[in-house]
């Protein structure tokens, strides 16, 4: 069995989909903050999310002083075959890379207290500004927090709505840069 993180919750939850989670529990990752830094279609989705390592200055906030949160998601317990259907579906080695990260429950109603290790994807190549995702694909994750029950806290102070900004600052921990490029 696998533990995936997943912050794109539908991927996951949508009716028809090839995936069978055995267990889901909502999480935080506190080494990591949500990002939307994977090029999408131009007008249509223009960013998709990821994750991306906290900066070593995640107390001082965005460039307008926001506190930015730690990411929340969903860990999702898949078998082997599940995990790689899913990643390979997400486009993994091409867009992606798998990382592993330590999660911990929001909730302790499952009697789960310690630190668990999840797997999740991160931007192979992040795009720097961070981009604002569609209306439609933001719903998709405000749907997936609010089913999952994430903190009210990440989701009115930033750790959705806000960190488009994020990385603005050009934090040299967060990869290259792609800005100005063409698509490719």
């Amino acid at each position: 069995m696998v533990l995936c993180l997943w912050v794109k919750y539908s991927v996951i939850r949508d009716e028809g989909t090839r995936h069978h989670p055995l267990e889901a529990q909502a999480v935080v990752v506190p080494s990591h903050v949500l990002c939307f830094d994977i090029f999408g279609i131009p007008y249509a989705e223009p960013a998709f999310a990821s994750i991306t390592a906290a900066p070593s200055d995640l107390a001082a906030g965005d460039r307008d002083g926001h506190a930015i949160p730690p990411v929340q998601g969903v860990a999702y317990l898949l078998t082997a075959d599940d995990y790689r259907q899913l990643v390979l579906t997400e486009g993994a080695g091409v867009g992606y890379n798998e990382i592993s990260v330590p999660a911990s429950p929001l909730s302790t109603e499952h009697g789960q207290k310690e630190e668990i290790l999840a797997y999740t994807l991160q931007a192979k190549y992040p795009w720097r500004p961070n981009r604002a995702p569609s209306a439609r694909y933001m719903g998709l994750i405000i749907d997936g927090a609010n089913e999952f029950n994430l903190s009210e806290s990440y989701k009115i102070s930033g750790g959705i709505l806000v960190l488009p900004q994020l990385l603005e600052k050009g934090d040299p921990s967060s990869g290259p840069s792609h800005q100005g490029q063409h698509e490719r």
